[in-house]
């Protein structure tokens, strides 16, 4: 834009009550007058300037829709994630419950199984017991026949050999 031209929008903004008028105004000359833009369309600024939101707007509207539907995904994913925690979180009560039952089952199975090794020592050194008692007795009846039989030899011969 030209040196004049700025000073003279310039000047013309600070007079409040007409600055778009002029501005407007001002334009709208320098593009009649200049060769270059000779053939070019020439707007008022606000017209322009609506034209050109309009089609920002249009523009706009599909990175708004992008936007909107990250936005609808990152909730799901929060959602997913609250979920995954909770089935976690489940899923863990679940497996901490089952090995509850499970050491309970050992404990019992434990318990059982040591009082029937105990009962089964019980049963077998009582068995054994009997078992040395008829021994005791059957040495000590094989100790008494011994000696009788000792005695028997050191009698008389002719006693002996009867």
């Amino acid at each position: 834009m030209p040196r004049a031209l700025n000073r003279t929008a310039a000047y013309t903004v600070n007079n409040l009550n007409s600055s778009v008028w002029k501005i407007n105004s001002l334009y709208v000359r320098f593009f009649q007058i200049s060769q270059e833009h000779y053939d070019h369309e020439c707007y008022p600024i606000d017209e322009a300037a609506d034209h050109y939101r309009k089609e920002l707007n249009t523009a706009l509207k599909p990175l708004q829709e992008t936007l909107d539907c990250f936005s609808q995904v990152k909730q799901s994913y929060h959602k997913a994630t609250a979920h995954i925690r909770r089935q976690v979180m489940h899923t863990e009560q679940q497996i901490r419950n089952e090995f509850q039952k499970l050491y309970q089952f050992l404990r019992f199975e434990e318990a059982k199984r040591l009082l029937a090794l105990r009962q089964e020592e019980e049963q077998k050194i009582q068995m054994m017991e009997e078992k040395l008692e008829e021994i005791n007795s059957d040495m000590s009846s094989l100790l008494k026949l011994i000696r009788a039989i000792e005695e028997d030899m050191w009698t008389e011969d002719l006693l002996f050999i009867q």
